[in-house]
């Protein structure tokens, strides 16, 4: 019945852009070699592979997209790609990086979360393309069935977000802007960070003190990156997911600094809690909250490059100050998301 349905409105809509297109007929016939030059280009088909190893054919660049969660929302606005968006993920007015820099995707349907999709919704919203996180992947089969291409992407790292990012730039024609938000992002870590032979021994905390991200978790490349040396490295080190620690694990590491992600502990909870007193961090006052302003800084998403720099200056205060990450990260906004962050720390 859903195929039926969908078959019904791409008729219509055919209908709709046949009863239109009489009027400027004249206009269409001047400029038929571009037009025709155009259409060449546009029907170039293509395959993508996505990241669970499905191969998915396309006739030509994707006009419209549906995205099931965040990572993918945010990447395409940043790509140039906020007005391609037919629906978006659940409480996207929660997202103030979507109402600073495309509040009109606000309004497009609702498909769900990571754990639930809306199918009625998204055949409605009828996308060349929908991108969908591997948790839902259970959704592919009824989608194709509506004759949907389906992505399933899972940038859960470095490597695989950069992958995820390439292979939503190459099905959106957006190819060119993901070359240059790469150049962006090295130039920028290039600029300022450098190798230091004394790390600091950092700890990373999730929604608890005891809960301790996996070394294998795209926190510790970002400890990495900003010179770091997370304490739990070695005994997490094939760990993807958040792990439980104990205090005396914590004692036991000893980290100068501690970080935790946005919405996790009270900084001022950690700070009082006696059995922590004898900890470096506690007792020299560097427990810090992950940045998240506009969106969290240290998941995978474009402007994870301004956590780098965030925790590298709080790290190395004498290599790089707040001030120059918050001109940075003012910079970057207005380049890939066309507004003015006013970011001060």
């Amino acid at each position: 019945m859903k195929k039926v349905f969908k078959k019904l409105m791409m008729l219509c809509l055919c209908m709709s852009l046949c009863a239109c297109s009489n009027p400027v007929k004249q206009a269409e016939t001047v400029d038929s070699t571009v037009a025709s030059d155009n259409l060449v280009e546009e029907q170039e088909s293509f395959s993508i592979t996505d990241q669970t190893g499905r191969v998915v054919e396309f006739d030509g660049i994707a006009q419209t997209a549906a995205s099931g969660y965040y990572i993918v929302t945010t990447t395409l606005i940043g790509l140039g790609c906020a007005d391609n968006l037919v629906g978006v993920e659940m409480k996207a007015d929660t997202r103030k990086i979507y109402s600073a820099s495309a509040p009109e995707i606000i309004e497009l349907p609702s498909l769900g979360n990571k754990k639930n999709f809306n199918l009625e919704e998204c055949v409605a919203a009828d996308p060349d393309v929908v991108f969908l996180p591997v948790s839902l992947q259970d959704y592919v089969g009824q989608l194709e069935e509506m004759d949907m291409k389906v992505i399933l992407l899972s940038p859960e790292n470095s490597r695989s977000f950069d992958e995820a990012v390439n292979i939503i730039a190459k099905i959106m024609g957006k190819e060119d802007i993901a070359k240059q938000y790469f150049v962006y992002r090295d130039e920028l870590i290039n600029k300022y960070i450098n190798e230091v032979d004394e790390k600091k021994r950092v700890y990373f905390a999730g929604s608890d003190i005891l809960e301790a991200a996996g070394g294998s978790m795209f926190q510790n490349e970002l400890i990495k990156q900003a010179q770091g040396e997370y304490v739990f490295q070695d005994s997490l080190a094939n760990v993807s997911s958040w792990q439980t620690v104990n205090i005396e694990e914590i004692i036991a590491a000893d980290p100068e600094y501690i970080f935790i992600e946005q919405d996790g502990i009270n900084i001022e909870d950690i700070l009082n809690d006696p059995s922590l007193s004898e900890v470096t961090a506690v007792k020299e006052g560097n427990v810090y909250v992950f940045p998240s302003e506009y969106e969290t800084w240290d998941t995978p998403n474009l402007s994870s490059c301004l956590g780098v720099l965030w925790m590298y200056a709080t790290l190395y205060p004498e290599q790089l100050s707040l001030e120059d990450v918050a001109a940075e990260a003012n910079a970057f906004y207005q380049e890939f998301y066309g507004f003015d962050a006013q970011i001060v720390f």
